[in-house]
């Protein structure tokens, strides 16, 4: 297995993001849910960062490494690395695609601490 390191000129991963406020007993708070829900990866020609082949004799490896948090390092609110897909050029996901062990497509994600003022506006 060839470790993949993802350089957006290569590869292409399309997520579909969303980040809602949300409330409790009807009262909104200065807090949100961030959902990740992956779609399809693509790799042309199974090609690492660097150019090369990731595997000679079978089809690409991928482990993919998601973590949301703040720039401040230590600070994350989800961190999980991914189960192995065995795939080709390219691995589709569905709803309820299993991840990682418990963790199913899309990934829920709610973020305890106040967002930036430009959220709201």
């Amino acid at each position: 297995m060839a470790l993949l390191q993802v350089f957006p000129s290569i590869l292409l991963l399309l997520l579909v993001v969303q980040l809602s406020k949300y409330h409790v007993n009807c009262q909104f708070t200065h807090h949100a849910k961030l959902t990740i829900n992956f779609i399809q990866y693509y790799n042309p020609n199974e090609k690492l960062y660097n150019g090369k082949k990731c595997d000679i004799f079978t089809k690409c490896d991928y482990v993919f490494d998601i973590t949301v948090g703040t720039s401040r390092k230590n600070n994350s609110y989800y961190s999980v690395v991914s189960n192995t897909f065995e795939y080709g050029e390219t691995v589709y996901f569905s709803s309820g695609t299993k991840l990682a062990p418990n963790v199913k497509n899309p990934i829920v994600v709610f973020i305890p601490t106040p967002l930036p003022v430009s959220y709201y506006d």
